[in-house]
């Protein structure tokens, strides 16, 4: 029997990763502070003299190696959200193949920019936010005025007079 791996990713990020992110990068930045010549806690600067200058050294090598770290880790964050968001976008293509062809319907007041011109370019379809004005949320409202904008489409009449 095959586990759903879906549920295990889940697990995994909720119990395993999600409570370890924060310390984590405290962690780092501790540590880079160390480098830089603070003591652990007090956040005060620890100068000292040596005419021995591979200690600067290995501290900048430390530093440079603590920041790819934390780098790597804001990198691997927005790959996996990424990741999240195309596997949601591909189960919603095979609930419309499964329904026949009907897209499911997002809840009346959300955000919606089906059929809006240049969607595709500035859009997000599965964008959580309130609809404010046009039946989109504010960003994705301005995206489109900005969109529309820079092609020449007449955007006069997008503000109701008083």
């Amino acid at each position: 029997m095959r586990s759903n791996r879906i549920i295990d990713a889940g697990w995994l990020l909720s119990e395993i990763v999600g409570p370890k992110r924060d310390s984590l990068y405290a962690h780092l930045r501790r540590e880079a502070l160390i480098c830089d010549g603070h003591t652990g806690d007090s956040g005060e600067p620890s100068v000292s003299t040596s005419r021995n200058a591979s200690v600067t050294e290995r501290a900048a090598m430390q530093l440079y190696d603590i920041r790819n770290l934390e780098q790597d880790l804001n990198y691997l964050e927005g790959e996996m959200l990424l990741a999240i968001r195309h596997y949601a976008e591909h189960q919603q293509k095979v609930e419309r193949f499964r329904a026949g062809g009907v897209a499911p319907t997002k809840p009346s007041g959300m955000c919606d920019q089906t059929g809006k011109e240049g969607a595709i370019e500035w859009g997000d379809p599965l964008c959580p936010m309130p609809a404010v004005k046009g039946g989109m949320c504010q960003a994705h409202y301005t995206a489109w005025y900005r969109h529309r904008k820079a092609n020449g489409i007449d955007t006069s009449k997008d503000y109701e007079p008083a």
